[in-house]
C-alpha cells in the first residue's frame, strides 16, 4: 500500500496552518486599523458667556487627523454637514454655524483641540463629529446655553 509519508503529511499540515494564520493576521490587522485608524472622542462640552459653545475633542485613533482650514477660516454658512479636513461636522440644532472653528489645524494622536461655535437662540446645540473612514461612528455632543 502506498500513501503519504509522515514527513510529507507534516509539511502539508504546517503549510495549511501557516496559510490560516496568514489569513487571520490579514483580516485582523485590517479590522483593527479600521477601528483605530481615525477616531475621535468628546472630552468636554460646555457653554461660556451664554452663547459660546466649546467642545474639547481628542484624537483616539492611531493616525493624525487634519482639521483642514477650519482653524483659519471659520464655518459661517448653514448648519448642515461641513468638512474640516478629515472631520465632517454637523450641527443638528441651535441654528446656523456662528464662526465655528478649531484652535488647531491638525490633531495628532492623543492630542486634544477645542472647537468653538456660537449657539444662537436655541437653548441646546447638538453637534456630530465624524472622522473619515472611522469604524467607530461619530462623536456626539449636546451643549446647553
Amino acid at each position: 500500500m502506498k500513501g503519504v509519508t509522515p514527513i510529507v503529511a507534516i509539511i502539508i499540515l504546517l503549510l495549511i496552518t501557516i496559510a490560516l494564520a496568514g489569513a487571520a493576521y490579514t483580516y485582523l490587522s485590517t479590522y483593527f486599523q479600521g477601528v483605530t485608524g481615525k477616531a475621535t472622542q468628546i472630552i468636554d462640552a460646555f457653554c461660556t458667556g451664554g452663547t459660546t459653545t466649546k467642545i474639547v475633542i481628542r484624537n483616539i485613533g492611531t493616525q493624525q487627523l487634519s482639521l483642514g482650514n477650519c482653524a483659519a477660516t471659520p464655518l459661517t454658512a448653514g448648519s448642515g454637514p461641513s468638512t474640516c479636513g478629515d472631520l465632517t461636522l454637523t450641527k443638528s440644532s441651535g441654528g446656523a454655524w456662528g464662526s465655528a472653528s478649531f484652535d488647531a489645524s491638525s490633531l495628532g494622536v492623543g492630542v486634544t483641540s477645542t472647537f468653538t461655535d456660537t449657539c444662537g437662540s436655541a437653548t441646546f446645540c447638538s453637534y456630530r463629529f465624524l472622522a473619515a473612514g472611522s469604524a467607530l461612528g461619530p462623536a456626539l455632543a449636546t451643549v446647553q446655553c
